[in-house]
């Protein structure tokens, strides 16, 4: 599997009090409103516009594709991005500084500036009123952490990584403590999993991860996922303390926790490290559904 992808870790301080510890979860219509008009997009004109190179329409037209087995297999396109945002301190919190990762996959890599510029505009509320937060730094991020400058001179330098190259952090093994971070909400049959299922979450990941190589990266990926999608029902899971939970009176929920998980194959580990950064479920682009995977050695 391949899928090329740059992480940037976005410093930002706030500039007053925000009383909603949870309001970057909750920017997907603003911050798409901003990069709309970063693009100088007019709403309500996408069907009509006769534009071919629309960065705007090739990050969140999410189109069909025209091969019938393509929708088959990955159905509606995710996002070929995603954030991971903090939840902000209590207030008072004006003057507190606080990372934004972002991950951008494939094709949306070169629209880097794009998106910097609209996150910039949403945070210091352009046109709404006195700023909310600063955009003070951009990183560019390499496989073990190590950070570099995003522009040089005004130019965009990515740090382009691959889903392949994630092999040089070294393999997890077949124990490892998996902690979501913020709320994942996993959908089947039409409701949300109130509770944490191991082949559910592989399942889905492996869905998110193919389809991004699929439309944004170079083609789908080749891999027996039958037989993988059997295999993750052989897991074992111990020390389970994950619950379902609700922010903001339930208007944002999910299953948060940690567990430790036994009978991790090597063939899952590829779609558990690159999952770390492309988060999953229900709003999996704008912060929800971020996890972390590290090796039980002990």
């Amino acid at each position: 599997m391949d899928l090329t992808y740059v992480n940037l870790v976005i410093g930002t301080r706030l500039e007053c009090d925000v009383r909603d510890s949870w309001m970057l979860f909750r920017s997907r219509e603003t911050f798409q409103q901003a990069f709309r008009s970063v693009v100088e997009c007019r709403e309500g004109e996408c069907e009509g516009c006769g534009a071919k190179e629309c960065p705007y329409r090739a990050i969140f037209s999410q189109a069909l594709s025209s091969d019938p087995a393509a929708v088959r297999r990955h159905q509606k396109p995710p996002l070929p991005f995603a954030f991971r945002f903090p939840i902000l301190p209590a207030a008072p919190n004006k003057g507190e500084r606080f990372d934004v990762g972002l991950t951008l996959v494939g094709s949306a890599v070169v629209h880097g500036n794009l998106f910097l510029k609209a996150l910039g505009n949403w945070l210091e509320g352009a046109g709404v009123g006195s700023p909310i937060a600063r955009v003070e730094r951009v990183e560019s991020e390499g496989y073990f952490g190590e950070r570099f400058p995003w522009a040089d001179g005004g130019e965009a330098v990515p740090l382009l990584l691959s889903a392949s190259g994630l092999s040089v952090t070294g393999m997890l093994g077949d124990r490892i403590a998996l902690t979501l971070i913020t709320p994942l909400k996993i959908m089947a049959q039409g409701r949300p999993l109130r509770t944490f299922s191991f082949p559910h979450f592989f399942r889905s990941l492996m869905r998110r991860v193919t389809a991004l190589a699929a439309i944004y990266g170079e083609g789908d990926v080749a891999g027996d996922f039958r037989w993988l999608s059997s295999a993750c029902e052989e897991v074992s899971l111990s020390g389970v303390a994950m619950k379902w939970v609700d922010w903001r009176g339930g208007t944002i929920g999910g299953v948060v926790g940690e567990a430790e998980v036994s009978g991790i194959r090597e063939e899952f580990q590829p779609f558990l490290l690159l999952g770390q950064y492309l988060n999953l479920g229900k709003g999996a682009a704008f912060g929800l559904g971020q996890f972390s995977v590290r090796p039980v050695t002990s």
